[in-house]
């Protein structure tokens, strides 16, 4: 297992990935970016029961909408990309969000380290014999 993560992760045994020479960094065009936000927050109202998501994302936006229509539903979907979305696009919240949820994944497969001393590492090495001469 930890072998196909490592050819997964580090191709060819390398650590840096350059790009080819001739690509360059692509910015989504704003009718995508828009769309894939519009996924997303039908998404989450997908897996949101019907009540539950007019009493939390209903009426805000579009306070006239009829119960079922498709104005509800665009207000609903709006309210959730304000609401749910818009605090994912702040690179400084999502990078903190990956770190923590990489540490909570380092912390169930290697338990020693969720403490975070590295005293307690190096004891933990120096009581199993590893690092010895």
């Amino acid at each position: 297992m930890l072998l196909t993560l490592r050819v997964g992760l580090f191709p060819g045994d390398t650590l840096v990935v350059t790009p080819p020479a001739s690509s360059t960094v692509s910015t989504r065009s704003l009718p995508s970016v828009g769309a894939s936000r519009r996924a997303a927050a039908l998404a989450i109202l997908n897996v949101i029961p019907q009540p539950v998501a007019r009493l939390l994302f209903g009426n805000a936006s579009s306070p006239n909408a009829v119960k079922g229509s498709r104005d509800e539903l665009e207000g609903m979907l709006e309210a959730v990309g304000m609401t749910v979305l818009a605090p994912f696009e702040d690179s400084y919240i999502t990078k903190h969000l990956a770190i923590a949820v990489l540490e909570a994944v380092v912390a169930k497969v290697v338990p020693e380290l969720a403490n975070g001393s590295a005293g307690s590492i190096a004891e933990l090495l120096a009581e199993r014999g590893v690092g010895e001469e």
